[in-house]
């Protein structure tokens, strides 16, 4: 069985259709063929991640989140939203789901980095909410990965900013414009060795 075929992810689409009828969390025009598509680049990124707790920033519908967190329960994650609206849906989803690795916090990235003393996260999003905010997550100690599903354009755009860091893109499969950008900190020792 696929993991996109899973019991699991299969009762995370209906809950999302489902709850989509009253909230808009997703487009009501979405084909099933293309929320799989969807569902198959969050996988695709969750296998990538190193970190053990994992932020999904402006979760929004869960769709990085939440399937993450089903296709693999061992890590624990934080979705984070400031809409009140879909943090309502991110935790009926999570007590749906009955997913005992996944907190709900209705704040934004910055805020959480503030106030929380999570070691070792991995950010995932994907949006695009600008360099400035990408800055400021990647000089916190505590973030050793942030990473992004976007268009080339807009990894470009990042990139400009980011040369102090190690980045790798990775291409989805059998999606031309959409790849993963992995930007990650490098401590001092492994800048040191290189040198």
């Amino acid at each position: 069985m696929t993991p996109v075929k899973s019991p699991g992810i299969r009762q995370y689409q209906d809950i999302l259709l489902k709850y989509n009828k009253k909230v808009n969390l997703i487009s009501r025009k979405i084909t099933e063929k293309q929320l799989e598509g969807l569902i198959k680049d969050s996988i695709s990124m969750g296998k990538l991640i190193r970190g053990k707790t994992v932020v999904d920033m402006g979760s929004g519908n869960g769709i990085l989140g939440l399937v993450m967190a089903i296709a693999d329960p061992k890590k624990l994650f934080v979705l984070l939203d400031s809409n009140w609206k879909k943090v309502e849906f991110l935790e009926y989803a999570v007590k749906k789901l009955k997913l005992d690795n996944v907190k709900v916090e209705q704040k934004d990235v910055i805020n959480f980095l503030r106030a929380r003393s999570y070691r070792s996260l991995s950010i995932i999003t994907r949006g695009f909410t600008g360099k400035p905010v990408f800055q400021h997550i990647m000089n916190n100690k505590r973030v050793v990965e942030l990473m992004l599903i976007t268009s080339q354009r807009k990894i470009d755009i990042i990139k400009e900013s980011m040369d102090k860091y190690k980045e790798t893109v990775y291409n989805i499969e059998s999606r031309d414009i959409i790849k993963i950008l992995k930007l990650e900190n490098v401590s001092r020792e492994t800048k040191s060795q290189k040198m």
